[in-house]
């Protein structure tokens, strides 16, 4: 007897919701629950749920049991065409995934900040087109391990971007855009480099590897080809979208 008067008493008050939501002052009630899902839904969907992920895989995939079963092996691509995806995660040594490591985590929540489906677009067609590249152009490597190629994809992107942002005829920002253009030339510099060197510019020799410059030119071209498709303004909106719908729910 008690259970049936409390689930009409909840009936009663779930029928009058939209009545009493309808009251003068009581707006809030009908579209806060709405507007906090939608606001919830915008963060997540702007978080940074790939790059985290991918950097996860990378952190169990560079344990020395997995990594000669995942990396690069030019006698094993026939057979086993997988490893051209799985290489980028493996790395040789703690110092080789550090650097590379960093360098994702950083670049790539940047970028998936203001649109996930286009950094999965770049890193996929990335990861599958500098394997590709090395196994036609570079047949004395027999073995590759890195994130640096898809490093070097996601700074080409964020680097175009940027210099399409400083150029904004609304806002622009002649000192950013030469600062950038510096950074280009010196990242381009750096490949240079370690093409006639063959050493890594950033690291000692002693590393225990040595680069790769094809893949970090290749990610770079990729990077900057598909940051040109992207307009300006899509960049710096992101933010602006994000604060409307916080702005928009209320409290």
């Amino acid at each position: 007897m008690r259970r049936e008067r409390f689930v009409k008493a909840e009936s009663v008050a779930w029928r009058a919701r939209p009545w009493l939501a309808a009251r003068p002052g009581n707006e809030d009630l009908a579209a806060s629950r709405p507007g906090r899902f939608r606001a919830l839904r915008s963060r997540v969907r702007r978080a940074p749920l790939f790059t985290g992920a991918s950097a996860l895989v990378a952190l169990i995939a560079s344990l020395p049991v997995l990594a000669p079963e995942l990396e690069y092996t030019r006698a094993l691509m026939a057979s086993e065409p997988w490893r051209a995806l799985t290489s980028h995660f493996t790395h040789w040594n703690s110092t080789h995934l550090i650097w590379d490591w960093l360098a994702f985590v950083a670049l790539g929540a940047s970028l998936e900040h203001h649109g996930r489906a286009r950094l999965v677009a770049l890193l996929t067609t990335s990861a599958l087109a500098i394997p590709a590249a090395l196994f036609s152009i570079e047949p004395e490597l027999t073995h590759y391990r890195g994130l640096s190629g898809l490093d070097s994809a996601l700074f080409g992107m964020v680097w175009v971007v940027a210099l399409q942002h400083s150029r904004d005829t609304d806002r622009p920002n002649p000192l950013l855009a030469r600062l950038l253009a510096l950074l280009g030339i010196g990242f381009t510099l750096k490949i240079g480099w370690e093409l006639l060197l063959g050493d890594a510019f950033f690291m000692p020799n002693d590393v225990g590897f040595e680069p790769v410059p094809l893949a970090h030119a290749i990610g770079a071209a990729l990077g900057v080809a598909f940051g040109s498709k992207i307009p300006a303004e899509n960049y710096h909106t992101g933010r602006d979208q994000r604060s409307t719908a916080i702005s928009a729910t209320p409290c």
